[in-house]
């Protein structure tokens, strides 16, 4: 008895998917489309939540690859020596001065 409801639930679910699928392509409204196919607009919209709520919360995984080439020739713009004195940096030209306070003050904090 439970099969015999599930696969009519499959197939009510598939006859809507169907419909909804026809109907983004369609480019007519809601009411347009299940009133030219004899369709109830209140089950259309039921069926449409349903079937967007699953979609929506199967999660999708994304491989996320982190380059290893790159690991050892990082370039910040400054070099850090921590030695006798507090600490020491040495900067290049081109380093941000807002990043260099960002930089002191966080170093400060030590």
């Amino acid at each position: 008895m439970e099969l015999r409801n599930k696969s009519r639930h499959e197939a009510k679910r598939k006859f809507w998917q169907q419909h909804i699928s026809n109907w983004k392509a369609s480019g007519l409204s809601q009411k347009h489309y299940c009133r030219s196919r004899s369709l109830a607009l209140s089950t259309f919209c039921y069926w449409k939540s349903r079937i967007n709520k699953t979609e929506t919360t199967t999660p999708k995984f994304y491989p996320l690859t982190i380059p290893t080439s790159h690991a050892n020739s990082f370039d910040a713009g400054f070099l850090l020596l921590i030695g006798s004195k507090r600490f020491q940096i040495q900067i290049k030209e081109d380093f941000s001065p807002s990043a260099l306070k960002r930089l002191i003050a966080t170093l400060e904090q030590l």
